[in-house]
């Protein structure tokens, strides 16, 4: 039995009695993500931890540094490319499927708070933060992964480590990216 009183849904695999106040540890993480996919019996939510890397979608970054008139400018997705052309090649920026959004949870970039009257999700517009704009000068490492639980729920860090340039598939050519060579 957990501490919530709810059972164990992972099979004992790992540990039962973790203080969410405390967080996980890494081994931890490590031990979540590995679990198969579960419905809760209680709620049916999906009870999975992935693990999910800060990869090639970071060329938001680029993009919403690039195109920023000023540090407090916010940018609409709809008026970011999804692909740009980089010698010769067809290369994403940002799939439409929200991995952008994720930069989020590295404190990279920011979406712009609603209208508390207005009944979307979310606003659309996206700006990079300074630790954003510091991460993508290759002054700032970050965790390589996240740890999440579905819907959205970050739980902890890899500890490994990614600078910038790392994130950027081998095609990416950083420096020319940087100097708007798209």
């Amino acid at each position: 039995m957990t501490r919530n009183g709810q059972g164990d849904f992972f099979d004992g695999q790992p540990p039962e009695d973790v203080p969410p106040e405390d967080g996980f540890t890494f081994e931890q993480l490590l031990a979540l993500e590995r679990v198969p996919v579960a419905k809760c019996p209680y709620c049916t939510r999906t009870l999975k931890v992935y693990k999910w890397k800060l990869g090639s979608f970071a060329t938001f970054l680029i993009y919403l540094y690039r195109a920023r008139t000023s540090p407090e400018q916010w940018l609409h997705i709809r008026d970011c490319p999804r692909e740009i052309r980089i010698d010769g090649v067809d290369v994403t920026i940002w799939n439409g499927g929200g991995d952008y959004a994720k930069l989020e949870w590295w404190g990279l970039t920011e979406n712009k708070p609603l209208d508390p009257k207005s009944e979307q999700s979310s606003s659309g517009q996206w700006r990079i933060t300074p630790k954003g704009v510091r991460f993508l000068l290759n002054e700032l490492a970050v965790p390589k992964y996240a740890f999440y639980r579905p819907p959205l729920e970050v739980l902890g860090w890899h500890e490994d480590v990614i600078m910038m340039a790392e994130s950027l598939p081998a095609y990416f050519n950083y420096r020319a990216l940087m100097r708007g060579e798209w």
